[in-house]
């Protein structure tokens, strides 16, 4: 069973770069639109809510942690079984951190 593992191997591990790309593309396009809606639906700071500052330390959070699994996939990558364990985990941070991102948004943008 390894051995086939092995021989797909490269190919996980481009498809796993290529969702990483648009993930950091995706992330880029949060702390940018964040403050950009803010100026252009509220005129500047007075649409700097609680919602709002809690949305950006989540996006913050976030960018963090996807930086930290790119340090890990790149352990992974040389063969670092324990750093491959702790991927599963940080992704499901993950998901928990965009539900809180997105939850906040409506809150701040409504």
């Amino acid at each position: 069973m390894s051995e086939d593992f092995q021989s797909y191997r490269p190919l996980l591990f481009s498809i796993a770069e290529q969702l990483s790309t648009i993930a950091r593309a995706a992330l880029a396009v949060l702390i940018v639109t964040g403050p950009l809606l803010i100026w252009l639906k509220f005129g500047g700071m007075a649409g700097f809510t609680w919602w709002f500052s809690l949305k950006m330390l989540l996006v913050i959070i976030l960018l963090g942690s996807v930086i930290f699994a790119g340090i890990l996939m790149k352990r992974v990558k040389g063969g670092d079984r324990s750093a491959a364990g702790m991927l599963p985990r940080l992704g499901a941070l993950n998901m928990v951190l965009l539900l809180g991102i997105v939850l906040s948004a409506v809150f701040a943008f409504n």
